[in-house]
């Protein structure tokens, strides 16, 4: 008698022959839409606590004109301040539940299909915007735009999305050809929130802040139809159909298994990579919501709406570039972990920059000067990607999705209270800081290569799980 197979065994995956469709334009859809969230929340927290004082001019660079003996300085400095705090706590709402639910989800995507995931968290975005259209129409509570970021992050937040589309990338494609299409899922990906933030800002001075919200809900419309076309790429045999009940139990036995000293190092490789992808998400994103208040908050840049768009949409494109470019040329000439250290360093040098120049055109100089700073967290991902069976995919970017999670929760609450704190002394001293973050993964990053250099290839006996696994493997190859 034939034993019944574990839930547990790993899902079969479809080979990459098979698979016509790419899961690429729902990662780009996605984050078109969402790359316009984040300095969206700041801009209109900001414009609506001007307007509630009664100043007469509600536009971001309102206190540009106003020196610090002016009466209403002090007024100007508080709203900054308010605007910063519920920056914060907005993102604290998004980014705690996350922290679990990306888990979650993410893993349970090994045995469900990566599809199921990526359409929570589309309902989840379609949700967020339909909250804040209401409060921005009827000029409702702001605790309404703290519900709207609860639910968002109830359904994983962006991270699950993410993670669920690279895990299918990993799902679809041969170890030869992974670490370009992670790099190009990425540079999509960045490059999306580029044209996102110069229409939000045209939508923003014609309609008023409803409108990009109404273009974020054409998006997620779109995204949840293409779903729907897009093939599942983890499929079961007929023993498992329909017997994919996975609980959160499963999940942690499932992490703690990926996390279990194997004795080949993966482990301390595994949280290696995790801990640069954490610094440079935290920057990243801690980066976007801080330059809007940063840019607006007087001399020498004060930056209108539509300014403020082109000056994010040029972070978002030029990071793009410079992953595409990067990714396609640099690991052709230098190693992985070569072009990392690049990425740490171009990196420190683009904050510093950003910190200290007094200009326009300054800040501009830094965005171009910094085009591969990003490349790290592709590479980053791919490499991971390397080190786990098929059958893990799913939990490994789940744990990187939780790391990621805690970026954000720690990273855009943090670094917006910063500058608050730090714009008296030095405004561009928060960007100083930042670089000063990227020293650790540099540190890391030099562990990392020390340690591929000394290494030999190594063949260790396969175990009829491994077996299995490796069959899939050579599927995928």
């Amino acid at each position: 008698m034939t034993a019944e197979k574990p839930f547990g065994r790993p899902p079969l995956h479809v080979s990459p022959t098979k698979m016509t469709a790419k899961v690429e334009p729902a990662l780009f859809m996605f984050m078109l839409a969402y790359g316009v969230t984040i300095p969206l929340r700041t801009e209109y927290l900001k414009d609506r606590f001007i307007t509630e004082a009664g100043l007469p001019d509600s536009d971001l660079s309102a206190d540009c004109h106003i020196n610090k003996s002016d009466p209403i300085y002090p007024t100007l400095k508080e709203i900054n301040d308010k605007t910063a705090y519920w920056s914060v706590y907005l993102a604290f709402m998004i980014s705690l539940p996350a922290l679990f639910t990306s888990n979650y989800l993410c893993a349970v995507s090994d045995h469900r299909g990566r599809k199921l995931p990526m359409h929570v968290t589309v309902t989840g975005l379609t949700i967020y915007a339909l909250l804040h259209m209401t409060v921005i129409a009827f000029d409702l509570s702001l605790h309404l735009l703290a519900l709207a970021s609860f639910i968002l992050g109830c359904s994983g937040d962006f991270i699950t999305f993410m993670s669920s589309g690279f895990a299918y990338v990993a799902d679809t494609t041969s170890l030869a050809s992974r670490m370009w299409r992670i790099v190009l899922a990425e540079s999509l990906v960045t490059f999306a929130g580029g044209p996102g933030q110069i229409g939000a800002g045209y939508l923003v001075e014609a309609s008023g802040f409803e409108a990009p919200y109404v273009f974020i809900l054409g998006c997620m419309l779109i995204t949840s139809l293409y779903l729907c076309y897009l093939p599942e790429s983890v499929k079961f045999d007929e023993e498992q159909e329909g017997k994919s009940r996975y609980n959160p139990k499963e999940v942690l036995a499932d992490m703690r298994k990926l996390l279990r000293p194997d004795g080949t190092g993966r482990l301390w490789k595994l949280l290696s990579y995790n801990a640069i992808i954490f610094v440079y998400i935290m920057n990243a994103f801690g980066f976007i919501g801080t330059s809007v208040l940063y840019v607006t908050s007087g001399n020498p840049f004060c930056f209108s709406h539509r300014e403020v768009e082109f000056y994010e949409a040029a972070q978002f494109i030029s990071a793009a570039l410079g992953m595409l470019l990067g990714g396609a040329i640099l690991p052709k000439f230098i190693s992985d972990l070569s072009v990392i250290h690049i990425s740490n360093v171009i990196f420190v040098a683009n904050l510093v920059l950003t910190g200290i120049v007094a200009s326009k055109k300054g800040l501009y100089i830094a965005t171009i000067f910094g085009l591969v700073r990003l490349l790290a967290v592709p590479l980053a991902r791919a490499r991971m990607s390397k080190m786990v069976r098929p059958s893990e995919q799913g939990v490994m970017f789940a744990l990187s999705g939780c790391v990621q999670s805690l970026a954000t929760m720690v990273g855009i609450p943090a670094l917006q209270a910063i500058f608050p704190a730090t714009n008296a002394l030095y405004p561009g001293l928060v960007f100083i800081i930042m670089a000063v973050c990227v020293v650790p993964p540099e540190i890391l990053t030099i562990f990392l290569h020390v340690d591929e250099l000394k290494q030999k290839p190594q063949y260790q006996e396969l175990s009829a799980e491994d077996d299995d696994s490796a069959s899939t493997s050579r599927q995928l190859n």
